[in-house]
């Protein structure tokens, strides 16, 4: 998406996401129709209470056809609710660091 002045918007959307208690605890997903695998930040995974002790291989291929890179990481599991509607996922995320970085204007 295009915005003015030439700049990228990526869609977001706050949803609530069902911790191992079964309090609801709200965060920003960022919405990408793209994306292949789903991704949750190590600090939302913790403070969820996830099992992190799965783990598994990945292949990070980018823009361009940069050879791919493989790392390892955590996977967990997760239920991701609306906000708004009677709607409800089971989502098994690849657990990182960090989504994105601040990007300059």
């Amino acid at each position: 998406m295009m915005a003015q002045g030439n700049k990228n918007l990526l869609m977001t959307a706050l949803v609530n996401v069902l911790s191992i208690t079964g309090t609801l605890i709200t965060a920003r997903a960022l919405l990408d129709s793209g994306s292949q695998v789903s991704f949750i930040t190590r600090d939302l995974a913790r403070q969820l209470g996830l099992d992190l002790s799965r783990e598994t291989q990945l292949s990070l291929a980018t823009v361009g056809n940069d050879p791919s890179q493989r790392i390892a990481t955590p996977l967990a599991t997760c239920q991701i609710q609306s906000r708004t509607q009677d709607f409800k996922l089971d989502l098994e995320a690849l657990v990182i660091p960090s989504i994105t970085q601040s990007m300059p204007s």
